[in-house]
Parts: structure tokens; sequence; C-alpha cells
């Protein structure tokens, strides 16, 4: 058995109020499936040099498999990263030299193990932190400098492993490369827009184990498979990623507790009570458009902040030079004009989506004016 950690990156916090999942936009869409992207670009970085090393490479197969038998070659590219070539610098260059446009998606998954630093936020500790770890805020910012039209972060972080026993298996069968695009991910990777953040779990343990390797892979890949017609909550023949990762959630707590279970039987010590994912950011939504809001002190700055209409607010926390985007909640109520933002003891501004502000040193949210973030949202 092994269990995975994750917790969140407080320069990524952003809440959708409605569905209770963290939503963000990279770049605005128009309502319904965008027109197709043309190409993925896939980095699955597997660190089979950990303790974990037989669990990921489940993880990373499983992965490898679900993309190449379901994306065709001539739209997408895969790459696979193990052993000595994990690196923090290898990732962060590959986004360097990719060449990209608002016509590509970015593909990022990782399994291995993570943590969190109370002012960096969440990084990947690759090779046990035996080599140099990968701020999750430093991956982002890399995948994001070319502004591609997508850009997906899928981790399976881990804290420790505890073996099961029964002897590793190959689980897959060869199905050859596509021909055509599969159609869950057709929607999930070609026709949506923005920035994709998740993570296994909610501030807690993430589990799996070495014969089928984490739950929240395995979910996934299942998911995918099963078709739209079992994702398409709003019967309108497209799977957005908020219907997408409502179902991992549910598919990955269902399986812990059977899982759970099963490992109790067997008289391994498994205490904690269940496993959610948790979302940094869904994409872009039925041509939402988002407050960006940037923190140019050198501190932490913590703010809370709601759509105007709604009654609650949520809490935040922007790291030092950090980044948070804020898209208005799908939840079918009518589109909020301005978001508000609680900060310094209680003062209060409503800011507009399509703009960034900045928090400079007295940690007031300004609207920027810096010619590289403009005052829109790009298209």
């Amino acid at each position: 058995m092994r269990a995975r950690i994750h917790t969140l990156d407080p320069a990524a916090m952003v809440v959708g109020i409605g569905l209770g999942l963290t939503m963000a936009l990279g770049l605005a869409a128009a309502a319904g499936p965008a027109p197709e992207l043309r190409k993925v670009h896939a980095l699955l970085v597997v660190d089979t040099m950990s303790s974990l090393a037989e669990s990921v490479k489940v993880d990373g197969e499983r992965m490898e498999r679900l993309l190449y038998n379901n994306l065709p070659a001539d739209r997408s590219e895969i790459r696979v990263l193990t052993g000595k070539d994990v690196s923090a610098e290898g990732i962060l260059a590959y986004y360097r030299t990719l060449k990209v446009t608002p016509n590509d998606a970015l593909l990022f998954y990782y399994a291995g193990h993570g943590a969190t630093d109370p002012e960096k936020g969440q990084f990947l500790a690759l090779h046990e932190l035996k080599a140099k770890p990968l701020i999750r805020g430093d991956l982002r910012r890399a995948m994001e400098q070319n502004r591609p039209g997508l850009i997906v972060i899928i981790t399976d972080c881990c804290s420790d492993r505890h073996p099961l026993p029964g002897k590793m298996r190959r689980i897959y069968e060869e199905e050859g490369r596509a021909r055509a695009i599969q159609p869950v991910l057709r929607c999930l990777l070609y026709q949506s827009r923005g920035v994709v953040d998740i993570t296994a779990s909610s501030g807690n343990a993430a589990f799996g184990d070495d014969h089928e390797g984490g739950i929240f892979t395995r979910s996934i890949d299942k998911l995918v498979r099963g078709g739209i017609e079992n994702l398409d909550a709003d019967r309108d023949g497209f799977v957005s990623w908020p219907e997408f990762f409502a179902r991992v959630q549910k598919e990955t707590q269902g399986t812990f507790v059977t899982w759970a279970n099963r490992q109790r039987a067997l008289g391994e010590d498994v205490d904690q009570k269940s496993q959610k994912p948790r979302a940094f950011s869904l994409g872009s939504i039925g041509g939402a458009v988002p407050v960006r809001l940037r923190n140019d002190h050198n501190t932490p700055v913590d703010y809370q902040y709601r759509w105007v209409g709604h009654p609650s607010w949520e809490s935040g926390r922007l790291a030092p030079h950090g980044i948070a985007e804020h898209a208005p909640p799908a939840d079918g109520t009518a589109r909020p004009t301005a978001l508000e933002v609680r900060y310094e003891g209680g003062k209060t501004a409503q800011l507009q989506p399509g703009k960034t502000y900045r928090f400079h040193d007295a940690k007031t949210p300004r609207n920027s004016h810096d010619p590289s973030e403009g005052s829109s949202a790009p298209h």
C-alpha cells in the first residue's frame, strides 16, 4: 500500500462557488464546445527512482496506453520521462523549447512523491528530494509562457509506500495506435480551453498499490474508456471538465472505500475514511471570463472573495508573486458582473472580469496596466 499526500498550492488557489470546486481560466472560450485544437503535446513524468517505483510504473503505463491507444499520431505527441531523465530542469526545459501556438494543448501528468511548502506551495518531490523539487507554480508558469489553447495538469503525487502481497503483472493489452480521436478525449483535450489543474486528494493522503497503481489514475482511465454517455450530465453531447471531474471525484471516492475495506481485511492499516480529488482549476466554461489577481508583495496575501449575488465568502491565499484566476461559477444562475474581494482587515473592492489586478506593497488590488498582461483576457 502507499499513501500520497496532496495539499493546496497557495499561488493557484481559486474557487468555483456553485460546484464546490476550484475553477480558473487561462483563455476565454465561446459557449459550448470550441473548435478542435490542432495537437496535444503530452509529457508523462513517472518517478521510478523513488520508493514507489513499481506502483508508479503501473500508473505511467496506464496513462501512456490511454493516450497512445486513443489519440492518433498526427494529432498528438507523447513523451515519457522516467528514471534519471526525471528532473525539474529537464521538465522546465522541455516547455521552454517546445514550439506551441494557441491551437495546441499541453498535458502534463506526474506519478511520484509530492509535498507542500508553506510559502512556495505544492511541489513534486522528485527522487524523494534527492533531486531538486519542482514547484507546481513554476511548472504552470512554464506551460503558460507560449499561451497554448489548453493546459492540463494532472498529478498523482505520493507520500509513502507500504508494499502489498501479490506479484506484478502487465495489465494492458496492446491495442495499437489510434486512427481517430477517442470521443471523451476529443472533448477534454481538443475542444476545451483554459487551464485545468487537478490532483488526487484534498489536503490528505491519496492511495494506491503496486498491483493496480493509484486509485486516482485508474479512475480517470476507467471513466475515459467508459464513453461520453456515462459522463455527459447535461446531455448536450459534450463532456466538459467540470462534468468529468465531478465523476472522477465520485469514482475515486467509491473505489477508495472498496479498496480500503479490502486492505483492512488483509491486515493493512488504512485509517483514512475518504479520498476526494481536488481541482485547482477546471478550464473555460460557457464563455466565462476570469478575474486575475497578482501578488507583487514579498509576503503571502490572504483575502476573501465571492461573486456578486452569492451569499458566502471563500478564502484565498496568494504566495509572493503568485497568480490566481477566478471564473464565474457555472451553477445555472445569471452570470455575475463582478468579483467582490475583501482584504486587509475588512476592506472590500469589486473587480471586473477580464482584467488583472495586483496586490502592491499596501496589499490593495489595483487594475493592472502591465502591457504584458493587458486589461482583458486573451482570446
